[in-house]
Formats: structure tokens, sequence, C-alpha cells
């Protein structure tokens, strides 16, 4: 997760364990422990949504895709260029699991934070359909920040990979 570290999300126990960059240590949240971080006014409070305004097409590398202007209120904010179909090789199913997380993650992680990470979207959740094969965010007064997709592979990841790394603690 940019900025964040690492995040990993079990659907059978519908438990995201994040560890932060910075910390020898992991978060864990459950449906549960989020309804109590909210009723206990730990949230973020709610800002008003991108809305996405569609603004012409491009090409990023092999992948045609539409150019989508999001913006709050009258502030530019972002631009995303997404690719649909078969064109790219995925569909909103492979990120079922990622918008799961996301949606968990909602109440206590700030909606720009969550703009950071890739899914493929729909027009009626996000704004835009298709996958952000480049987004760039708009910053006043600071150079943009562009990311662009490279290439797309399907491999299994080993288990090892998605463990707390030994010597972190839960923290909280």
């Amino acid at each position: 997760v940019p900025g964040l570290g690492q995040a990993f999300y079990n659907t059978q126990t519908k438990t995201m364990r994040v560890i932060p960059a910075i910390l020898k240590a992991y978060l864990e949240y459950t449906p549960q422990s989020v309804q109590q971080l909210v009723a206990a006014g730990r949230g973020v409070a709610p800002q008003p949504r991108i809305t996405y305004r569609r603004s012409g097409t491009s090409k990023v590398k092999q992948w045609p895709c539409t150019l989508y202007e999001g913006t709050r209120g009258a502030e530019k904010l972002t631009e995303v260029c997404v690719a649909q179909g078969s064109a790219i090789a995925l569909t909103v199913a492979d990120f079922a699991l990622v918008q799961e997380a996301l949606d968990l993650a909602a109440p206590f992680t700030s909606q720009d934070a969550l703009e950071r990470i890739p899914v493929y979207g729909t027009t009626a959740k996000h704004g835009y359909a298709g996958f952000p094969v480049r987004r760039t965010f708009v910053r006043p007064g600071q150079p943009p920040i562009v990311t662009e997709l490279v290439e797309i592979r399907r491999e299994a990841v080993p288990p090892a990979n998605l463990e707390v790394p030994p010597g972190y603690s839960k923290a909280g």
C-alpha cells in the first residue's frame, strides 16, 4: 500500500493485517474491531467523494484507455486512464478480494489514501469503469505524482509472503 506499508486480507476470517513501513509491529482489523473504532470516535471523517468526468482517450504501453479527470468541488485532484475488458485482460472479479479489504478499511482510512490503491473500478462505485493503467495525482505547487502499469502477470503468491515477518508483534 503506497505510503502505508503492507496490508494482508484473509477472506475466510475477514481480517486485515497492516504492517506499517516504519514499525516492527502490525495492526489487525476485523469488522467488529472497525465498528468499535468508529463507535469510539476513532474513524476518519468522511470527505466529499471525488467525482470523475470523462475527458478523452489515450494509450499506455499496449493498453488503449479512457481518460477521466477527478475533482472534489472545483479542485482537480487526479487524472486516471482506465483500460477495460479484453484490452487489459482484467475484470471486476479479479479485484473482488481487494475491494472487500478496502471496504473494511474505509472507516479508518482517508479516501485519498484509498484512491491510491488500484482496483478495477465500476461507474457506480468509483465513478469510472476499468483498471487504471496510469494515474496522475495533482498537488498544488508541487510536481504531479504519476504511476503507470508496466506489466500484468498472474502467478501464485507463496504463502510465506503473506505472513507477518518474524519479530513483529501485534500493536494496540
